[in-house]
Protein backbone atom coordinates (compact mmCIF):
# COMPACT_ATOMS: atom_id res chain seq x y z
CA UNK A 1 0.00 0.00 0.00
CA UNK A 2 1.15 3.54 -0.79
CA UNK A 3 0.60 6.00 2.05
CA UNK A 4 0.99 9.78 2.11
CA UNK A 5 1.36 12.08 5.11
CA UNK A 6 1.38 15.87 4.87
CA UNK A 7 2.34 17.80 7.99
CA UNK A 8 2.54 21.19 6.29
CA UNK A 9 1.16 21.85 2.83
CA UNK A 10 3.19 24.99 2.22
CA UNK A 11 2.62 28.72 1.85
CA UNK A 12 -0.77 29.63 3.24
CA UNK A 13 -0.81 26.66 5.61
CA UNK A 14 -0.47 28.03 9.12
CA UNK A 15 -0.69 24.73 10.98
CA UNK A 16 1.47 21.73 11.69
CA UNK A 17 5.20 21.11 11.93
CA UNK A 18 7.05 23.42 9.57
CA UNK A 19 4.05 25.70 9.01
CA UNK A 20 4.45 27.97 6.01
CA UNK A 21 6.99 25.58 4.52
CA UNK A 22 6.37 22.10 3.17
CA UNK A 23 6.79 18.83 5.04
CA UNK A 24 5.37 15.63 3.60
CA UNK A 25 6.26 12.01 2.90
CA UNK A 26 5.15 9.02 0.89
CA UNK A 27 5.89 5.41 1.78
CA UNK A 28 5.17 1.98 0.33
CA UNK A 29 4.43 -0.81 2.81
CA UNK A 30 3.81 -4.24 1.30
CA UNK A 31 1.84 -7.21 2.58
CA UNK A 32 0.96 -10.55 0.96
CA UNK A 33 -2.86 -10.59 0.85
CA UNK A 34 -5.77 -8.24 0.25
CA UNK A 35 -7.22 -9.43 3.55
CA UNK A 36 -4.36 -7.78 5.45
CA UNK A 37 -4.20 -4.83 3.07
CA UNK A 38 -7.81 -3.97 3.92
CA UNK A 39 -7.35 -4.43 7.67
CA UNK A 40 -7.70 -1.32 9.86
CA UNK A 41 -4.59 -2.21 11.86
CA UNK A 42 -2.48 -2.45 8.71
CA UNK A 43 -3.98 0.83 7.51
CA UNK A 44 -2.94 2.45 10.80
CA UNK A 45 0.57 1.01 10.47
CA UNK A 46 0.98 2.58 7.03
CA UNK A 47 -0.36 5.91 8.30
CA UNK A 48 2.02 5.93 11.26
CA UNK A 49 5.05 5.05 9.14
CA UNK A 50 4.25 7.78 6.61
CA UNK A 51 3.73 10.25 9.45
CA UNK A 52 7.06 9.25 11.00
CA UNK A 53 8.87 9.66 7.68
CA UNK A 54 7.44 13.16 7.24
CA UNK A 55 8.35 14.09 10.81
CA UNK A 56 11.98 12.91 10.85
CA UNK A 57 12.98 14.03 7.33
CA UNK A 58 15.41 16.93 7.17
CA UNK A 59 15.58 19.86 4.76
CA UNK A 60 18.23 19.80 2.04
CA UNK A 61 19.76 22.84 0.35
CA UNK A 62 20.32 21.40 -3.12
CA UNK A 63 19.12 18.78 -5.57
CA UNK A 64 15.62 17.42 -5.99
CA UNK A 65 12.95 18.58 -3.59
CA UNK A 66 11.48 15.09 -3.20
CA UNK A 67 14.24 12.89 -1.82
CA UNK A 68 14.52 9.27 -0.66
CA UNK A 69 14.38 8.66 3.07
CA UNK A 70 17.01 6.04 4.00
CA UNK A 71 15.05 2.95 4.96
CA UNK A 72 17.32 1.94 7.82
CA UNK A 73 17.04 5.42 9.30
CA UNK A 74 13.26 5.20 9.10
CA UNK A 75 13.15 1.66 10.51
CA UNK A 76 15.25 2.71 13.51
CA UNK A 77 13.13 5.80 14.21
CA UNK A 78 10.58 5.86 17.05
CA UNK A 79 7.13 5.30 15.58
CA UNK A 80 5.09 8.53 15.67
CA UNK A 81 1.34 8.05 15.64
CA UNK A 82 -0.58 9.87 12.92
CA UNK A 83 -3.56 10.39 15.24
CA UNK A 84 -1.60 12.23 17.91
CA UNK A 85 -1.53 9.37 20.41
CA UNK A 86 2.05 8.86 21.56
CA UNK A 87 3.41 5.35 21.10
CA UNK A 88 5.50 3.68 23.78
CA UNK A 89 9.02 5.09 23.61
CA UNK A 90 10.53 1.69 22.79
CA UNK A 91 8.30 1.18 19.72
CA UNK A 92 10.24 1.79 16.51
CA UNK A 93 9.06 1.53 12.93
CA UNK A 94 10.92 -1.78 12.67
CA UNK A 95 9.41 -3.25 15.84
CA UNK A 96 5.93 -2.13 14.79
CA UNK A 97 6.37 -3.98 11.50
CA UNK A 98 7.58 -7.10 13.31
CA UNK A 99 4.60 -6.93 15.68
CA UNK A 100 2.28 -6.74 12.67
CA UNK A 101 3.97 -9.75 11.07
CA UNK A 102 3.31 -11.72 14.26
CA UNK A 103 -0.27 -10.49 14.43
CA UNK A 104 -1.23 -11.23 10.82
CA UNK A 105 1.00 -14.22 10.18
CA UNK A 106 2.32 -12.94 6.87
CA UNK A 107 5.31 -10.97 5.63
CA UNK A 108 5.10 -7.18 5.80
CA UNK A 109 7.92 -5.04 4.42
CA UNK A 110 8.77 -1.37 4.14
CA UNK A 111 9.58 -1.00 0.46
CA UNK A 112 10.55 2.64 -0.03
CA UNK A 113 10.04 6.15 1.33
CA UNK A 114 10.48 9.70 0.09
CA UNK A 115 9.96 13.08 1.71
CA UNK A 116 9.90 16.75 0.83
CA UNK A 117 10.97 19.26 3.46
CA UNK A 118 11.51 22.94 2.76
CA UNK A 119 11.43 25.90 5.12
CA UNK A 120 9.41 28.97 4.11
CA UNK A 121 10.98 30.83 1.20
CA UNK A 122 11.69 34.53 0.74
CA UNK A 123 8.85 36.99 0.40
CA UNK A 124 7.08 36.63 -2.92
CA UNK A 125 7.98 32.94 -3.28
CA UNK A 126 6.23 29.88 -1.95
CA UNK A 127 5.92 26.13 -2.33
CA UNK A 128 2.84 23.92 -2.10
CA UNK A 129 2.41 20.15 -1.88
CA UNK A 130 -0.33 18.30 -3.75
CA UNK A 131 -1.18 14.65 -3.22
CA UNK A 132 -3.63 11.98 -4.30
CA UNK A 133 -3.97 8.23 -3.79
CA UNK A 134 -6.19 5.90 -5.81
CA UNK A 135 -7.53 2.51 -4.82
CA UNK A 136 -8.18 3.18 -1.15
CA UNK A 137 -10.88 1.36 0.77
CA UNK A 138 -11.26 3.74 3.70
CA UNK A 139 -8.34 6.19 3.89
CA UNK A 140 -8.02 8.82 1.11
CA UNK A 141 -4.29 9.12 1.88
CA UNK A 142 -3.67 5.44 1.04
CA UNK A 143 -4.04 3.45 -2.15
CA UNK A 144 -2.56 1.26 -4.82
CA UNK A 145 -1.24 4.31 -6.69
CA UNK A 146 -0.13 7.57 -5.10
CA UNK A 147 1.65 10.80 -5.86
CA UNK A 148 3.33 13.75 -4.19
CA UNK A 149 3.79 16.87 -6.31
CA UNK A 150 5.48 20.16 -5.44
CA UNK A 151 4.30 23.45 -6.93
CA UNK A 152 6.12 26.78 -6.84
CA UNK A 153 4.35 30.15 -6.78
CA UNK A 154 5.95 33.51 -7.50
CA UNK A 155 4.34 36.91 -7.10
CA UNK A 156 5.20 40.21 -5.47
CA UNK A 157 1.66 40.06 -4.06
CA UNK A 158 1.83 36.42 -2.92
CA UNK A 159 1.29 37.23 0.76
CA UNK A 160 -1.80 39.24 -0.06
CA UNK A 161 -3.12 36.66 -2.50
CA UNK A 162 -2.63 33.63 -0.27
CA UNK A 163 -4.43 35.40 2.58
CA UNK A 164 -7.64 35.46 0.53
CA UNK A 165 -9.89 32.46 1.14
CA UNK A 166 -11.14 32.37 -2.45
CA UNK A 167 -7.57 32.21 -3.78
CA UNK A 168 -6.66 29.36 -1.42
CA UNK A 169 -9.79 27.44 -2.36
CA UNK A 170 -9.04 27.79 -6.07
CA UNK A 171 -5.44 26.75 -5.47
CA UNK A 172 -6.45 23.63 -3.54
CA UNK A 173 -8.86 22.74 -6.36
CA UNK A 174 -6.06 23.10 -8.92
CA UNK A 175 -3.65 21.07 -6.77
CA UNK A 176 -6.17 18.26 -6.37
CA UNK A 177 -6.77 18.16 -10.12
CA UNK A 178 -3.03 18.10 -10.79
CA UNK A 179 -2.43 15.18 -8.44
CA UNK A 180 -5.36 13.25 -9.95
CA UNK A 181 -3.91 13.92 -13.41
CA UNK A 182 -0.54 12.47 -12.45
CA UNK A 183 -2.13 9.35 -10.96
CA UNK A 184 -4.76 8.86 -13.66
CA UNK A 185 -2.48 9.10 -16.69
CA UNK A 186 0.84 7.43 -17.63
CA UNK A 187 2.88 10.34 -16.25
CA UNK A 188 6.58 9.64 -15.96
CA UNK A 189 8.27 13.02 -16.41
CA UNK A 190 7.54 16.70 -16.00
CA UNK A 191 8.51 18.11 -19.39
CA UNK A 192 9.57 16.48 -22.68
CA UNK A 193 13.08 16.72 -24.02
CA UNK A 194 13.60 19.78 -26.19
CA UNK A 195 12.20 19.29 -29.67
CA UNK A 196 10.35 16.10 -28.79
CA UNK A 197 6.74 15.20 -28.01
CA UNK A 198 6.04 12.95 -25.07
CA UNK A 199 2.54 11.94 -23.95
CA UNK A 200 4.02 10.81 -20.65
CA UNK A 201 5.29 14.34 -19.91
CA UNK A 202 2.90 16.06 -17.52
CA UNK A 203 3.06 19.49 -19.15
CA UNK A 204 2.18 18.06 -22.57
CA UNK A 205 -0.93 16.19 -21.41
CA UNK A 206 -4.43 17.53 -21.89
CA UNK A 207 -5.52 18.58 -18.39
CA UNK A 208 -8.44 16.18 -18.27
CA UNK A 209 -8.78 16.22 -14.48
CA UNK A 210 -9.27 20.00 -14.25
CA UNK A 211 -12.85 21.00 -15.04
CA UNK A 212 -11.89 24.50 -16.20
CA UNK A 213 -9.12 23.47 -18.59
CA UNK A 214 -11.35 23.70 -21.70
CA UNK A 215 -9.17 21.16 -23.45
CA UNK A 216 -5.88 22.94 -22.69
CA UNK A 217 -2.66 21.16 -21.85
CA UNK A 218 -1.39 21.28 -18.30
CA UNK A 219 1.24 23.94 -19.10
CA UNK A 220 -1.37 26.14 -20.80
CA UNK A 221 -3.92 25.68 -18.03
CA UNK A 222 -1.32 26.68 -15.43
CA UNK A 223 -0.44 29.81 -17.40
CA UNK A 224 -4.11 30.75 -17.68
CA UNK A 225 -4.73 30.11 -13.98
CA UNK A 226 -1.75 32.24 -12.99
CA UNK A 227 -2.87 35.10 -15.21
CA UNK A 228 -6.44 35.04 -13.92
CA UNK A 229 -5.35 34.95 -10.28
CA UNK A 230 -2.83 37.79 -10.30
CA UNK A 231 0.34 35.71 -10.51
CA UNK A 232 3.06 36.25 -13.08
CA UNK A 233 1.95 34.47 -16.22
CA UNK A 234 5.42 33.14 -17.09
CA UNK A 235 6.96 31.15 -14.27
CA UNK A 236 4.52 32.37 -11.66
CA UNK A 237 3.04 28.91 -11.13
CA UNK A 238 5.01 25.77 -11.91
CA UNK A 239 5.27 22.12 -10.98
CA UNK A 240 8.85 21.69 -9.85
CA UNK A 241 8.93 18.04 -8.79
CA UNK A 242 6.73 14.99 -8.39
CA UNK A 243 6.90 11.34 -7.41
CA UNK A 244 4.39 8.72 -8.52
CA UNK A 245 4.30 5.15 -7.26
CA UNK A 246 2.26 2.04 -7.98
CA UNK A 247 2.30 -0.84 -5.52
CA UNK A 248 4.56 -3.66 -6.71
CA UNK A 249 5.94 -1.85 -9.75
CA UNK A 250 9.54 -2.49 -10.86
CA UNK A 251 11.94 -0.04 -9.24
CA UNK A 252 14.85 1.68 -10.92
Amino acid sequence: MVGVSILSRGVGDGTGKGKGGVRAAMVEVNCETDFVGRNARFDALVANIAHTAAFIAEAQNSGDLIRPVPLQLLKDAPLISSDGEQQATDVTVSSAIHDSIARFGEMITLGRAVAVVQDPLAQGLGLRVASYCHGSVSNPNHGQVGTLAVLALKSAKLGELIAAQAFRQDLVRLERSLARQIVGFPTTTLKPLEGQEDDCALYEQQFMMYPDSNGAKVKEAFRQWASSHGIEEEGGLEVVDFAKWSVGEPRA
